[in-house]
């Protein structure tokens, strides 16, 4: 059932991200909103360590999570809160990125709807609607392959579900 991740423009600002998972719906909401289950998938860059993760899946509830690249003392962090939470539904979210210790925000806030569903064999189709503040932030963040650092995470959060499956099924 993995298929590779499918990212499509629409309008003049927003990213469209859609990943099929083969497992049931609730195994993926939990590992999108549990800390435990994310400090398995949600690494960051490729040899970054996840320095800290929190999550109150509510609406008004706060997310922040950073990384650290050991080799370089780099800092990277997501903040956002969020505006609706559906659970093993949608969660709508307000986001920005920050640098360093300090926080130091990149850029204005995106606004995303995350969409879990069923799909036909058993398994969850998430739908990502990432809205950006303008069509330029937008195009850079593509520049950036963020789409490639989704697809990593999104392929760790594969195994890590897989291995839910199966000490799920030995219980």
């Amino acid at each position: 059932m993995q298929k590779p991740l499918n990212v499509k423009r629409e309008g003049v600002d927003t990213l469209i991200v859609t990943r099929d998972f083969a497992a049931p719906r609730v195994h993926v909401w939990q590992a999108f909103t549990d800390a435990t289950h994310l400090k398995h998938w949600l690494l960051g860059p490729n040899g970054w360590q996840m320095r800290h993760c929190h999550v109150d899946a509510r609406r008004g509830g706060s997310y922040e999570w950073s990384w650290r690249n050991p080799e370089t003392g780099d800092v990277l962090g997501i903040k956002g809160v969020y505006q609706q939470v559906k659970p093993l539904r949608v969660m709508v979210d307000t986001q920005s990125f920050h640098l360093g210790d300090g926080g130091g925000e990149m850029g204005d806030q995106t606004r995303n709807a995350v969409k879990f569903e069923d799909v036909l064999d058993g398994g969850t189709r998430v739908t990502t609607r990432i809205v950006y503040p303008d069509a330029a932030t937008r195009e850079l963040v593509l520049m950036q392959d963020m789409p490639s650092g989704m697809e990593a995470s999104y392929s760790r959060l594969d195994q890590f579900l897989a291995m839910l499956r199966q000490s799920t099924a030995a219980e």
